[in-house]
């Protein structure tokens, strides 16, 4: 499976700025690789920016209703950033993976990141499971299951966001769902777990990258397939600040892959990774997580565990 992965600018607030200048670059970017392209992931946050962190707390629930939208496999029932995903996964005939979006079921509010299919529509989303005290206090709710994905070729994917990454039960559960690869996205924030936004340089921010990579690299080695963490640069607007996070490929093998990384300085880039089924694959899941998984079905009374359509006995 051949992925492009977008390390592009996003302006806080600005969907449809967003939305313009992401059909853009993906355009630019088919028409100047070469050969077949299977998926494309979009920058993190790609539509609004992260919101939570970023206006002031007496404003957040209002912006986060004012850009809520509805994500739903039924046509004609999603909001426009769906929308547009599924119109470019139809155009270009790939899968196409974005979020976080701030989804509106009924009353609730999630932190969601959807893939579209070439033949347009919704294939699947995941709702972050390892909310932030802030984004509780927002009103966020959490999500129920771990993101996995199967795609062309029996090829799967697993999703995590922001916070996510110090959930090693997330991770445990995608080794037992074998996927192949597994994607998440990130913008700065301040985590009790990853660290607190730092001053880059004068008026840019960033997250502490030793902390984070050390976390990849940890993930990684545990599933044993590579982990790529999608950042971007955004843009604040009337402020002078700048925010950005690395794109950063993980190997189990090799760490973090320092030559393939995107930062501050490559704006609207693009990253291909290729995944071979045969050369990865995630190793056998401890038979000590098995049992706790097992237990934990066992004590709730439930014969299978459901994640990304795929059940666990």
């Amino acid at each position: 499976m051949r992925i492009i992965v977008l390390h592009a600018r996003v302006k806080m607030g600005a969907k449809r700025s967003n939305i313009r200048r992401l059909g853009m670059l993906i355009e630019r970017v088919m028409n100047e690789v070469p050969g077949p392209v299977d998926m494309i992931v979009l920058p993190s946050y790609p539509f609004t920016g992260p919101i939570i962190g970023y206006y002031n707390k007496t404003k957040v629930q209002t912006k986060l209703r004012e850009f809520a939208e509805k994500v739903t496999e039924r046509p004609g029932s999603v909001g426009p950033s769906v929308n547009f995903m599924s119109k470019w996964s139809w155009e270009y005939g790939v899968y196409l993976m974005g979020g976080p979006i701030i989804e509106r079921a009924g009353p609730r509010l999630y932190l969601t990141t959807v893939i579209t299919s070439p033949e347009g529509g919704v294939w699947g989303k995941y709702r972050k499971v390892h909310l932030t005290r802030d984004e509780v206090e927002a009103g966020i709710s959490y999500g129920r299951e771990p993101g996995v994905f199967k795609l062309k070729g029996n090829m799967s994917v697993g999703v995590f966001i922001d916070e996510d990454l110090a959930l090693p039960e997330l991770f445990r559960a995608m080794q037992i769902y074998d996927v192949n690869v597994i994607v998440g996205g990130m913008m700065p924030y301040n985590s009790e777990v990853l660290g607190r936004i730092v001053e880059y340089d004068g008026g840019i921010i960033t997250m502490d990258t030793n902390i984070i990579n050390n976390f990849l690299i940890a993930r990684s080695r545990e599933v044993g397939v590579p982990i790529i963490l999608v950042g971007g640069i955004l843009d604040l607007g009337s402020s002078e600040t700048i925010a950005f996070m690395e794109t950063v490929p993980v190997d189990p093998d090799d760490g973090v892959i320092k030559s393939k990384s995107y930062g501050l300085t490559d704006d609207d880039e693009h990253m291909i990774v290729e995944v071979d089924r045969n050369n990865s694959s995630s190793r056998p899941a401890p038979e000590a997580a098995l049992r706790l998984f097992k237990a934990l079905l066992c004590r709730n009374k439930r014969n299978t565990f459901n994640a990304g359509g795929n059940e666990i006995y």
